[in-house]
C-alpha cells in the first residue's frame, strides 16, 4: 500500500512539474512558425502579359513560354 502511495505521489509532481515547465522544443517550434514567408513580387510578362513572380521572369522581362 505505502508503494502504490509513493507511485501515486510521484506521478502527480511529474504532472505538475510539466505543467510547470514546458519542453524547449515547443518554443523552436513557435519560432518556425512564427515568421510568414515574405510575398513575392509580380510583374507581367512583356509579350504576352502574364502575371508572374519577377524571379521566374528572364533579365528581358519575359516569360518562360514566350522567350
Amino acid at each position: 500500500m505505502n508503494f502504490a502511495r509513493l507511485l501515486l505521489f510521484g506521478a502527480i509532481a511529474y504532472l505538475v512539474w510539466r505543467m510547470l515547465n514546458p519542453p524547449l522544443r515547443r518554443s523552436d517550434d513557435r519560432q518556425r512558425r512564427a515568421a510568414p514567408p515574405d510575398y513575392e513580387p509580380m510583374a507581367r510578362c512583356v509579350q504576352c502579359g502574364t502575371h508572374m513572380p519577377v524571379a521566374s521572369l528572364s533579365a528581358g522581362g519575359r516569360c518562360r513560354r514566350c522567350s
